[in-house]
């Protein structure tokens, strides 16, 4: 997928000068906000996370109609979303075991430096539709996590007994490891109010698993693809 993609942002600066005299090579800005979820096999869980994103981009005609834009933009997403009510029973000292039950709420900051190649079709004047390849690169993971819970059948001092392993089952529930790179796809649509200034509507997910083999937080089954879906919208301004 790398080489992939690095072939296409080559392919992307060869043609800058070639095409710059008869069609104009233009660089821009752009910013807006974020709307981001988790997917679970597909399926969205909790709420969407409401973030920013701000960057540039270099728009590179290959004719008329067709235009390569590599960007580079720093994103804000995450999720929010309710860890699922479970059991598991602890060892007493006298070898009793009883029964602790968990739950509670996460929300998750996820930070990216995001790298597109989009492939821009125009489609009237001022009008384009837009899909490509993304590079994601995480550069900022903070979780907090809200959790209660319950041990049946203990006395207080029987309680204190087993604090640290109670503490030490909810800490390995908090853990939600997410992969530091993602390869994903986007699409969108936009129009340029004048040749200089227009808006953007675009929707991303990632096609490699957010989360690595050890991280999944005791929430969702180790076999789950957990991915990302984010909708962007935004401004952009030509230079």
């Amino acid at each position: 997928m790398k080489k992939l993609f690095l072939g296409l942002a080559v392919i992307a600066c060869s043609y800058m000068s070639a095409q710059k005299s008869e069609y104009g090579v233009k660089f821009g800005a752009k910013a807006g906000f974020n709307f981001s979820s988790i997917l679970v096999d597909g399926e969205k869980i909790g709420n969407s996370k409401t973030g920013v994103h701000f960057g540039g981009f270099v728009n590179v005609p290959l004719g008329r109609v067709v235009s390569i834009q590599p960007e580079v933009f720093y994103s804000q997403t995450g999720f929010k979303n309710e860890i699922n009510s479970f059991s598991e029973l602890v060892s007493l000292s006298d070898g009793r075991t009883s029964k602790v039950s968990l739950e509670g709420n996460r929300k998750a900051n996820l930070d990216y430096i995001s790298v597109p190649v989009m492939f821009q079709f125009n489609i009237v004047d001022g009008f384009y539709l837009e899909a490509g390849p993304q590079l994601n690169f995480l550069i900022n993971n903070k979780q907090s996590v809200d959790l209660s819970y319950s041990v049946d059948g203990l006395s207080k001092e029987e309680w204190k007994s087993i604090d640290s392993k109670i503490q030490n089952l909810a800490n390995s529930n908090k853990k939600f490891n997410t992969s530091g790179f993602e390869f994903g796809l986007a699409v969108g649509t936009g129009y340029y109010f004048t040749p200089n200034i227009g808006v953007n509507v675009r929707y991303s997910f990632s096609a490699s698993p957010i989360v690595d083999q050890n991280g999944t937080g005791g929430i969702y089954n180790e076999g789950d693809h957990k991915s990302t879906s984010l909708l962007q919208l935004g401004l952009v301004y030509k230079f």
